[in-house]
């Protein structure tokens, strides 16, 4: 689903936007912060907000972000990838 919203005209704008919402849908499933992720405790170290993530979890929200901005315009949108404004 975060691909689809990512590659279409509703998709966030930056990591931080794409990281508190997959933080509001792991709290909407019921996990909260922990040191380790843990499936069956639903701990996670990553629920944190955006500017308290380390720096390579930054990195991958940004890498994620221009991966679904590059499949946008080449694969989802024809009208880009023909050269077509």
């Amino acid at each position: 689903n975060v691909i689809e919203r990512q590659t279409g005209p509703d998709r966030k704008n930056s990591p931080e936007e794409l990281h508190d919402d997959w933080m509001q849908a792991y709290v909407r499933m019921g996990w909260r912060f922990g040191l380790v992720r843990d499936v069956e405790q639903k701990t996670h170290p990553d629920m944190v907000s955006y500017q308290a993530l380390g720096q390579l979890e930054r990195d991958k929200d940004e890498v994620f972000m221009a991966l679904c901005e590059i499949a946008r315009q080449w694969i989802y949108d024809p009208q880009q990838r023909d050269g077509v404004s």
